[in-house]
Order: C-alpha cells, then structure tokens, then sequence
C-alpha cells in the first residue's frame, strides 16, 4: 500500500504500561509519526478529548474496560462509547462531556486502526469492538475476548523468540493490519490453554475486525471467522 504520507499515530493509555512504549517504538519503526501521546497514572479529562481532536490513522487505547467504556486504576477520567458518540466523565458519576460524531471537535471519524488494549472488548454480545468500528469511521478494530494486560500486549507487538511481532509482520504481509494481529497471535499463543478465567483459551483470546465488519478467531491454531457479534 502506497501512502502519500507517512501515517499518524496517537497513545490513549490510563496508566504508564509498558506495552504502550512498545506499541510507539513498532509505530515508529514503521515510519510512522506520533500525533498524539499521552502515557501516564494521572490521565485528565482534557488529555482524552486532546486525543480525540487530533487526527490519526492508527490509534492505541489502553485500561480497563467493563464492555463499552474505558478507564484507570483511579476513577477518572472514565470513558464511555457508543456509535454515534463518546462520553468523557471525570469521575464514575461526574459531570460528562461529549464528543459527537460531526462535531468538528472530533478528529478520529477516518482512523484505520485501533487497537484496544482493554478486557474484553470482543464478546458475544458484542462488547465495545463493533460499537468502536462503527465510532472511528469502519476501522480495523484489534484485541481480545477476555482478559489481557500489558504484558501479553507487549509481547503481540514486539514479538518473542522466533515469533515475530505485529508490527513485524504488519511489515511484511503486504501492511494488512488484521492478517498481521491474527498471524502474530497464532504464532506465538496457538493451541495454548485456557485463560486464568477459564473463559476462552488463550488462542481464543485473540480477535479482530475487519474494515468490512468481519469477525476473525483463532481455533486449533488455524485464523478462523468467528462467531457472530452484536
């Protein structure tokens, strides 16, 4: 794929993990350049919506999540998406402030990416993967389906031993985003065993969709479509 330009990047991450130090380094080994960061414990309100005002095609969002929301180890800010629109709280129970789709405020409706570094945001009631796609304009949409952290996050993007990371095979599958997570995650947790949850296997962990809206699953170490996703 040919670009015009090198493609942005921009780091959401409630909290100083070391998984998002990790996705900036595989971004900018790709030549990416940084539109926005933001990496730290005291994570604001303000630095959510600098965020979401700043154009980027590949976007890193990292905390907790209990399905359609995100956020820290405190209680703030805590994040709440739908489709058409993203509730920034300051607290659990504060004063909110939206960003709409259309409102020239928000600058992340053409993103291409997101990788969603929160629990869970695959389910099969949908979780906040499908509401994400639909909120940043059809992107590819990248996580898991039950718990993660910043320790396996790292190890998808850089990689261990032999197995290559995701911005290694991004670099060599042809730039296909989606190939590239389900490829780095066959390879490295393909027939593992279950999750410390016991709710998928780790392989099953791994999810993705598509810019067509396409689930993608891993089972007996092969890249499967996956279930259907509300």
């Amino acid at each position: 794929m040919n670009q015009s330009a090198p493609l942005r990047y921009a780091t959401l991450c409630l909290g100083t993990r070391n998984d998002a130090a990790a996705w900036e380094q595989g971004c900018e080994s790709l030549g990416f350049t940084k539109a926005y960061s933001c990496i730290k414990a005291e994570v604001t309100p303000a630095d959510v919506l600098q965020c979401l005002g700043t154009p980027a095609d590949w976007v890193f969002m990292a905390g907790h999540s209990g399905g359609d929301d995100l956020y820290g180890e405190g209680t703030k800010p805590h994040i709440k998406f739908s489709r058409d629109a993203i509730v920034v709280y300051n607290t659990f129970s504060g004063t909110p402030q939206t960003v709409k789709v259309g409102d020239p405020t928000f600058k992340l409706r053409s993103v291409q990416v997101v990788v969603f570094a929160g629990c869970a945001p695959f389910t099969r009631f949908g979780g906040c993967a499908p509401i994400l796609r639909v909120l940043f304009g059809n992107a590819a949409i990248l996580g898991t389906s039950s718990l993660t952290g910043p320790t396996m996050m790292k190890t998808m993007f850089a990689g261990i031993g032999a197995a290559r990371g995701f911005f290694g095979n991004y670099a060599s599958n042809g730039q296909d985003a989606v190939k590239a997570w389900m490829s780095t995650a066959q390879a490295i947790y393909g027939g593992g065993p279950p999750m410390p949850n016991k709710t998928v296997s780790v392989e099953d962990n791994f999810r993705a969709l598509d810019a067509s809206g396409k689930h993608w699953a891993i089972s007996d170490k092969k890249i499967v479509p996956g279930p259907a996703i509300q």
